[in-house]
């Protein structure tokens, strides 16, 4: 083995192993067809081929075709139990009886990344500031209203009537000087 993947088994480890050391335990024993021969590592094993298992029918085995052979799970494993009956095991990210089901989204991690996390507080906080600048223009305007005297008048000329009701002539109430349209600005100064 390479320590790559070969049919879902891989090699863990390996110990007093040298580059060109070999097991010959396949050429020295030979497995009766159908049965294919395993190097164990200078121990052999005989087995059936994939989609077949075992079957003791006193001393003497055989390879009974089974279920597993059409490949019925089709993401998963197919792990016989009879000729007839199998169970699939499915990876992550699959479900249902044949790991056909595939799940919308699978993740070990479902927590949020470092950045996305940045990214987030950087919007809230630009939303905050836009949120402040929005209520201090509204309250600057009104202040700065209020304090240039800006009143705004109806155009109505009904209105208008209570605002000369409240002009005064001097004249008329007998209050203040005689003469209000001629004056001496030098006098003033």
């Amino acid at each position: 083995m390479d320590g790559h993947p070969h049919d879902g088994v891989s090699q863990v480890s390996a110990q007093g192993l040298s580059s060109g050391c070999s097991s010959d335990s396949c050429k020295r024993n030979q497995c009766a067809l159908p049965f294919t021969c395993v190097d164990l590592w200078r121990v052999h094993e005989c087995r059936c081929p994939a989609g077949h298992m075992i079957h003791v029918n006193g001393t003497r085995k055989s390879c009974v075709y089974t279920l597993c052979a059409t490949h019925p799970c089709h993401q998963g494993t197919c792990v016989a139990h009879s000729p007839t009956k199998y169970t699939c095991h499915c990876p992550d990210g699959y479900r249902g009886h044949r790991c056909k089901t595939a799940l919308a989204v699978y993740h070990e991690d479902v927590g949020l990344s470092f950045s996305s996390l940045f990214a987030i507080c950087m919007c809230f906080i630009a939303l905050l500031v836009l949120l402040l600048g929005i209520f201090l223009y509204t309250r600057w305007r009104s202040y700065k209203g209020l304090k240039e005297g800006v009143y705004h008048v109806s155009a109505h000329h009904d209105g208008w009537e209570d605002i000369r009701e409240n002009v005064l002539n001097y004249d008329e109430e007998g209050g203040g000087e005689e003469d209000q349209n001629v004056y001496d600005m030098a006098e003033l100064q």
